[in-house]
Parts: C-alpha cells; structure tokens; sequence
C-alpha cells in the first residue's frame, strides 16, 4: 500500500512547525472568507446555535466561580440539574478568549479554527500519500468547503464542525502505520499520537471517535501479514491511550443522561423519534442541488440543513487517483465505503420512508452492530460518514499531483463553487445576532437571586426560543429551560402546566385563556423575580396574544421594554 520510497525526507520526520504554521495561517484566511466571522454568531437563530454558544459561557463561568461544569443551577429552575456539555473540548479550548472577549468570539473562534483545521488536516493527509506540493491544497479546500461540515456550521452544532479531528486521525494512523510517500519505520511515539488524537477525537464527539476506531481497526486488520509484532504492540497501545484519554468524557455523558436529576434525557421512544428524524437516504451522498434525506423544514419546521454530499468534482478527481493506483488507494476506498454505510444507520431509508422486506425494516450493518451492543444508540448516523468525507477530499487532492497551478487553481474553485451552487449549503452562512435587550443588563445589577422566565416557551417546533439561553449570558440569573428548550422539557411543570399551549389545533378555535389561581401566582413569585413576554416569538405561535392578558389580571400591567418586550417585575 505504501508509495514509492523514494526521495523521503530526513526520517520521515513531520514537517518543521514554522511551515505547519504556515499552512494553518492559509487556511485560517480561507476559514474567514468561508465563514465571515464578524457579522455575527455563527449559525442559524432558529436552531442549535444559542445553546453552543450559551455552553462555551457556562463552562467559563463555572470554572470562573471555582465550580466543576456538572451540576448547575443557572438551566432548569428552580431546582436545577447535572448537565454534561456536548462540545465540552471546544468550551475548554477556548476558555482564554472566553474570559478574556466574551462567548460569542469564543464561539465563532472555535468554529473558524475548526474549519481551518479541517483543511490543514486533510491537506497533511494528502502530503503524507502523494508528497508535497500545489496538489495538496486541493484536498484542504475541498475538505473546508465540504457540504457537511458547512452545513453543520450553518446549524450551530459546533462539536460536529470539528471534523478535523478524523482528519488528523487517520494522518497519525498512516504514520503509525507506516503509510505514505514519506513513509518510515514507525517509531514508539507514533503509536502514542495516534492514541491520544484518536482519544481526543472520542472526547471531541463520540460519533467522530467511533468512526474513527473503526476505520483503524479494518485498516490494522486489513495489513495484518504486514504488521511485526511491534507493530502490534504498537497498537494495542494506540488503543489503550485512546481509552485513557477518550472514555473519561464518554462516561461522564452517560452519568449526565443517566443521573435522576438529568437535565438532558434520553429513552427508547426519544431514540425512535430521533431515528426517523435524522435518517439518511443513501442517495444523499451523490445527488446535487436541493436533495433531502428527510426535508425537515417541511416536516417539522425545523430549517435544518444535513447532507453528506461528496460532490461529483471530488468524486471524480478521487476516481482518477483510484485509476492510476489502485493498489495503493484500495484500502482507503474501503474505509470510505464503510464509512458511508455505518453513515446509513442502522435501517435503509429511501424516499422519505424506511424500507421494509417482508413487513420489517431493512437492517444494515450499523444495526447489527447494535445487536451486539444494544447500548450503542446512534441519533445521528450521518455523522458516521465523516470518514469518507475526508478520505475523498484527500484522494482529490491525489489527482493533481504534478498539474500545473492552473489546473489545482481551477479544481480547488470548482469543489468551493460546487458546495455553493450545487448543494444544500449556503454561503454567506448565516449569523445569529450577539445583541440583548436592555432589561437584562438591569436584571444582572439586581441583587436578587430569583430566576428569570422568558416567554412564550416554545415558537412551533422549531428552536427559536433557544435565544433565552443567550440573554442568560448577561442577566446570570436561573431559567426553568433546558438544552431543549420546550414547555415540557422545563425544570418548573407548575408553571408551565398553568400556561395556555402555544400550538394550535388545525381547524379548532382557541380555548379561552385559562386564569392564574392564587396558589399558582404564589409559586411564580417564589421562583421568578422577573417574568420577559417576547412579543414577536408570541406573534409567530399557534395562539397569540393569550399570555399578556393572562399575566396583566394576574400581576398588573407590565412595563414596556425596549425592543419587542414586555416586562412583569414580580415582588416577593
């Protein structure tokens, strides 16, 4: 599988760190025309954004405050709960710029970083297999312009945006395994790299870490006659650094979920919902322009955007380094099909529907994988397919070795223009605005300590109501919402139980607004010092316009804020 031998750098020692350095200011600039940075928080304000960005906060103020990033009493009020945060390697890599310039930079920092990453990662890649050249910057463009990753920008959901981490994954493998035009006896502390990037990698999103591990592990197994036992022994410690280093994270995620005061839960009927949800359509992977797996937006009014495009520019550069060697490129194009079937899940979908044979549902190889560990519950299977995602952008880069500028010019320009114009992608991505109503600076000067209840709870079924999370980020004061931000997912059912639904039954007449009994006026005294009616997201409900009345016969008029806000101050 290796390439030539010939000329290897000096031991095939990686590249000095000022031409690392280089390369990484390269695709930092390409990182910011990709994503524009200053206009805003990176990301859609109708989904996952304001909560990413809210985590990056909390992890900061906790560890400000000399408290572990666990318990919190900040979600959930007014009793609080244990919460594990999902991108915790972003919040704790950037806690510097949080301190020092606030979350919204530290969120976007760590999303440009990542795209840049992801394209110093594949192009290292491809240099490890076809050598240095222009080439190479092929293969970083292609993979920070890939449809996936951009689209996983677009949503806010910034541990999956850190694709860079298979990136640089299969690079240590390939060192480890001693793979590629520079390779060279593999040496003890390649073994240890490959560990402690493939644990970060776990620790960084347990999808990525998996895939990942599973693409090592055929490729180890696929080279067997060729492995000593050094190799061998090499490996083994490879994976057990990788679980040193990987697992605390993946068994602190456990006891979040499962500890009784659980602010994130997850069960079987959740699981199901979520399967049909994020299901993936294989013919994703290959079709331009506006092809969903599942149109979501439609479906459930969520404006979501998932591809696992691979787009034809890159597929068919990736064809022409298969074609010229084939010998060498067999193993990667495994690993890219496997990653592509795990990235099914564990049924066929097909037409917005899963497929069924004899009346049951089409398994693959994702789902009987499941079977042997039931517990391997996997939400978001496209993400599986990360691994392709790479491998293809690194074999176009492969394609162009020895082209003239023009050439690498030209196909770099066609897989940006590609993801702009020919997939579900968007550019410019959209911001959501770092702005905050004024009250919630008077709020934080307040010395009371009672939590802060924003309204109305949910807009449809989109995350629009999200944006609570990140007015917490100035006022620091509790708010009955969790992650998922939901009347029925809150830490204060007294309340939320008294308040009209905000969906409304099509073709039924709103119910009459329900009055506040005392004892419940009681309770929103007890918890909330401040009640914030947010008169757009009201006026984008089911039902409109009932909560003002409501609260006005309860506690008097309420003060008009700046913005489209209306203000309850309540006293004890």
């Amino acid at each position: 599988m290796s390439g030539p031998t010939s000329p290897a750098p000096a031991t095939g020692a990686p590249a000095p760190l000022r031409r690392i350095a280089g390369l990484l200011g390269v695709y930092l600039c390409l990182a910011v025309v990709i994503t524009l940075p200053w206009r805003g928080l990176l990301g859609h304000p109708e989904i996952d954004v304001w909560n990413h960005a809210w985590g990056y906060w909390w992890v900061a103020d906790a560890l400000g405050d000399g408290a572990l990033p666990w318990h919190t009493t900040r979600l959930g009020a007014p009793n609080g709960g244990v919460l594990w945060f999902v991108d915790m390697v972003g919040a704790f890599t950037q806690l510097p710029t949080t301190w020092a310039l606030g979350p919204a930079a530290a969120y976007n920092a760590a999303i440009v970083g990542r795209v840049a990453l992801a394209g110093l990662g594949a192009h290292l890649l491809c240099e490890r297999l076809y050598g240095r050249g222009a080439h190479a910057l092929v293969a970083g463009i292609g993979l920070a312009t890939a449809p996936m990753l951009l689209c996983e920008v677009h949503n806010g959901i910034s541990e999956v945006v850190a694709i860079h981490w298979v990136a640089f994954g299969l690079l240590a493998a390939a060192r480890a395994l001693g793979v590629g035009e520079s390779a060279a006896e593999p040496r003890f502390r390649d073994f240890v790299v490959l560990g402690l990037v493939g644990g970060l990698t776990t620790a960084a999103s347990f999808y990525y870490g998996l895939t990942l591990a599973l693409l090592v592990a055929g490729w180890g197994v696929s080279r067997a006659r060729q492995l000593d036992t050094g190799a061998w022994r090499g490996l083994a410690l490879a994976a057990l650094v990788a679980l040193v280093v990987g697992l605390p994270a993946l068994l602190a995620l456990r006891a979040s979920i499962a500890d009784p005061a659980a602010l994130v839960r997850r069960g079987g009927d959740l699981n199901s919902a979520l399967a049909a949800h994020n299901a993936v359509d294989p013919r994703v992977y290959l079709t331009p322009g506006t092809f969903w797996s599942v149109d979501l937006l439609a479906r459930y009014g969520e404006p979501f955007r998932h591809t696992g495009y691979l787009r034809w520019t890159a597929v068919g550069l990736a064809a022409v380094t298969v074609a010229r060697r084939p010998r060498e490129a067999a193993p990667w194009v495994a690993m890219a099909l496997v990653s592509l079937v795990l990235g099914l899940g564990p049924y066929l979908w097909w037409n917005e529907d899963w497929v069924r044979v004899g009346g049951k549902l089409l398994s693959l190889p994702f789902g009987w994988m499941q079977k042997l560990v039931p517990e391997l519950a996997i939400t978001h299977p496209l993400r599986l397919s990360v691994g392709a995602q790479v491998i293809v952008a690194v074999l176009a880069g492969g394609a162009l070795r020895g082209r003239p500028a023009t050439w690498v010019t030209g196909a770099a320009l066609l897989l940006a223009l590609e993801t702009a114009l020919g997939s579900v992608a968007v550019w410019p991505i959209p911001v959501s605005p770092t702005a905050v109503p004024s009250i919630y600076a008077e709020i934080a000067d307040d010395a009371d300590a009672r939590a802060v209840l924003d309204l109305p709870a949910e807009v449809g079924t989109g995350m629009a109501t999200s944006r609570y999370f990140w007015f917490q980020t100035v006022h620091h004061h509790p708010i009955p919402y969790t992650p998922d931000a939901r009347a029925g997912s809150t830490g204060d059912a007294e309340t939320f139980g008294a308040l009209p639904s905000s969906m409304a039954s099509p073709g039924r007449e709103p119910p009459p607004t329900p009055a506040l009994r005392p004892p419940q006026v009681e309770h929103l005294r007890a918890v909330y010092g401040w009640i914030v009616l947010h008169t757009d997201l009201d006026a984008r409900t089911g039902r409109p316009g009932q909560l003002e009345p409501m609260f006005t016969a309860a506690l008097g008029p309420p003060t008009k804020g700046d913005g489209d806000t209306l203000v309850w101050r309540l006293g004890r």
